[in-house]
């Protein structure tokens, strides 16, 4: 791949790097921490009771967070990239995300946290839409895009992998088990990524922007002229079938005349 490519694989890397913890840990930390719950505790017991409880308010903030990324995703990160650009965007939406997990290490409300972790819908939102739309600005040819987001699935896939193993070692040998710590860790990842965010290459004028939009608008004139020598050959087909059987038509008329 291209050296835009290779930032904007590790970019996409960091990000699940970051969201990852939270997405695994939320809804147990939600039925443990928030509202006190024991999940090993017998069925029945006030304990247990608790954890189921707030098993299903982290689904239910988790909905919350769906929608707020379904409301971004419909025109408003496009506006906020029109105005501020793909790298502020970018960099605005990963520390929203440090907050959002790094405060619940002293913010114990429900409302508080369901408020918080359902705002990290944003940060969703930006780092499945930006990575990707560079993807098609870099790619030299059409048919490589595929490809190339076959790679960024894998980077994705491995950061999830890493993430998982980081973060819960962390926990399990330096934070007591509280899944609090597992969640920040990802907080810290996200700043990471927010200040290499600016390493992008995104900007129109960047000195290879002109040619690879060239050789994009090239394959499209290609395919398209492909489409109308396909569509003239089909033409010229009817054509030809239809005068034969004008001309059959007139000789049996002839022949019955």
């Amino acid at each position: 791949m291209e050296k835009p490519l290779w930032k904007i694989g590790m970019i996409y890397f960091l990000s699940w790097m970051a969201y990852f913890p939270f997405q695994v840990y939320m809804t147990d930390y939600m039925g443990k921490r928030i509202y006190g719950g024991d999940p090993n505790a017998d069925d029945g017991t006030k304990a247990k009771n608790d954890y189921d409880q707030g098993v299903r308010k982290g689904a239910f903030t988790f909905a919350m967070m769906s929608i707020v990324t379904v409301v971004c995703s419909i025109h408003v990160i496009d506006k906020l990239i029109e105005w501020f650009g793909h790298k502020i965007v970018y960099f605005a939406s990963q520390i929203l995300a440090a907050i959002c997990w790094i405060l619940p290490l002293w913010v114990t409300s429900v409302s508080g946290t369901v408020a918080l972790f359902s705002l990290v819908g944003i940060n969703f939102t930006v780092f499945n839409a930006i990575p990707f739309s560079l993807l098609n600005l870099f790619s030299k040819k059409k048919e490589d895009e595929g490809l190339y987001v076959g790679v960024l699935n894998s980077f994705a896939v491995i950061a999830q992998t890493i993430s998982n193993f980081v973060a819960g070692s962390f926990v399990l040998h330096f934070a007591d088990g509280k899944l609090q710590w597992s969640i920040a860790t990802g907080g810290f990842f996200s700043i990471i990524t927010g200040f290499l965010v600016f390493i992008l290459d995104t900007k129109p004028k960047d000195e290879n922007y002109e040619q690879l939009k060239e050789n994009q608008n090239n394959d499209k004139d290609n395919d398209d002229n492909d489409n109308n020598d396909n569509e003239n050959s089909l033409s010229s087909l009817s054509t030809d079938k239809e005068e034969k059987d004008k001309e059959e038509k007139d000789s049996k008329e002839v022949s019955i005349n």
